[in-house]
Order: structure tokens, then sequence, then C-alpha cells
């Protein structure tokens, strides 16, 4: 290959690529970008607008698909919010919106969360930038949030709907009921967890679920911090006991007031991930959360 074909093809690929970043931004460009995260984000805030809580609960999907807030309220005599964001956001998430937003009547905060959360990275996705009007701050928090999966469901989407192909699957669904983004009950989880699965205990993961906690100290807040539920078959996964011990001495280690529970399900019980709880049983487990609170 001589130079200048070689030159070509590094300038076309460089072409190419900022053609694709392009194409692939246009949905938040022209405001097209309607997430899930985006619906849930402005949900929840709206939600601390209207309502001066003494009890809030932070954290991921497997949150909002556990607490019902309404019947906590009813057993503890305190206006609580269940303000569950997504794993994208993690405990960054719940920490900003902490910070950010006035919580003056405020007593108690628990933090629950998938222990799958663990498995992944450090995230320092903003909720903030992702409903910004900026859309600079949007574009860098769709990058960040690596959320391509949704962008390309919108392309989808947009062909289902202009070409009348009526799949429901490139339907995006962002309703939100029971307080939180509407399960798909449709998708049928496998039985069998995959083979190469493997607990994973990322140390860097507590970084913001320490200052979360440091917020709890300087406040004189009651704080606590519980695993959600998860599929009876990680549970007799070889090193899901192990797995246990080691977050045990990784919140003490970094003063997390931590209350050990294992909730491993049948598989009946379960929505449309390993750790989403059916709907039909939100009211259920909020009683065996709240006595398990009780209790300690």
């Amino acid at each position: 290959m001589n130079i200048k074909k070689f030159f070509t093809l590094i300038l076309l690929t460089y072409f190419l690529a900022i053609l694709s970043v392009l194409i692939f931004l246009i949905p938040v460009l022209f405001n097209l970008y309607n997430s899930a995260e985006e619906k849930l984000i402005r949900y929840q805030l709206k939600k601390i607008k209207n309502n001066n809580y003494n009890t809030i609960f932070l954290g991921d999907s497997s949150l909002g698909n556990l607490i019902d807030a309404n019947q906590w309220e009813k057993l503890s005599n305190n206006s609580t919010g269940n303000l569950a964001l997504f794993g994208v956001t993690s405990f960054y998430g719940a920490y900003k919106m902490l910070k950010k937003e006035e919580f003056n009547e405020l007593k108690n905060i628990y933090v629950v969360s998938s222990i799958d959360a663990w498995n992944r990275s450090k995230s320092s996705v903003d909720p903030y930038f992702i409903i910004s009007e900026n859309k600079i701050k949007k574009i860098f928090s769709v990058l960040n949030s690596r959320d391509f999966r949704n962008i390309s469901k919108l392309y989808l989407n947009f062909l289902n709907e202009k070409m009348g192909l009526n799949i429901d699957a490139f339907q995006i669904k962002t309703k939100l009921q029971n307080d939180y983004i509407i399960q798909n009950l449709s998708y049928k989880l496998p039985k069998n967890i995959p083979s190469e699965f493997k607990f994973r205990l990322l140390d860097d993961k507590v970084f913001y679920l320490k200052k979360i906690f440091k917020i709890c100290e300087e406040k004189n807040l009651n704080c606590i911090f519980m695993n959600g539920i998860i599929y009876e078959k990680f549970c007799e996964h070889t090193g899901y006991s192990e797995f246990l011990v080691n977050l045990e001495n990784l919140l003490s280690k970094n003063r997390i007031n931590y209350l050990e529970n294992k909730t491993c399900l049948p598989y009946e019980m379960l929505g449309d991930a390993y750790d989403h709880l059916h709907p039909q049983y939100k009211v259920e487990f909020t009683n065996k959360f709240y006595r398990l609170i009780e209790k300690n």
C-alpha cells in the first residue's frame, strides 16, 4: 500500500467515526432523547419538592421494585419516599440527590442495592446532567453512561412507527407504575444463571456510598445499607458466602452501617431481572424489610 492510499484510508476512517458519533447524538441534539432514566429522575425530583420526607430510600432498580413507600409510611408513621434511580447512576446519583435537594425533616436514610452493583466499576453518571437542558451536558451524560442500548432503541422505535412494523420489542416502554418504571413482564428470564458468572467486589464502588454515610454522620441521621433481593440460584453459587463476608468487611472498614440480609427468591417471585421482585409481592416484601429493620 502506497503512502497516499494509506493516508486516504486513515482520513476515511476518521470521517466515518465522526459521522457515527454525530448520528448517535442526533436524538440528543434535537430533543428526541427521552430515556427511562430522564423520566424517572424528573419524577423523583418532583416528589422531593412536593414532600417533606422523614424517611427516604436510595438505591437502584432492585430497590425501586422492592419497597412500597406508601406501605412503609403506614407501618412507620413517617412520611416516606422511595427515590430509587437506576444502576447506571449508582451510589453517585443518590449522593448528588442528597447533596443538591433539601430534606428539612429527614430522620432516616435506607440505601438498598443489588449485589450485582458491586460487580460494576465506580459510576460517576450525574442524574442532573441527564435532565439538563444544556445539550453539551446531555451529550456527556449519554456518553458517560454508555447508554447505547437506549439510543439504539430510539432508532428502532422510530423505524417501527414510520414503517408500521408493529414489533413489540422495538417499542420504548417508560411508563411509571407503582412508583417506579414499569417492568417488562413479557420477558422470560432464563432459569439458569450464566455459567461464567463470578461474584466480584470492586473496592472503589464504596467511594460514594461512604460519602452518603458521611452526610448521615454530620446530620445525625439514622442510616442503614442493605442488599436487595436476588434469585436463589445466585445464593447457591460457590462464591456467594465469601462475597457477603468480603462485603461486610469492606463496609465495616469504611464505617458504613450494614444490616446483613439474605433474601434469596425462587424463580416464580422474580420480575424482569434476577434482582427485580415481581410487582405483586411489593407490599409483602415491604412488610418483611420493615420487620427486619425494626428487629435490629
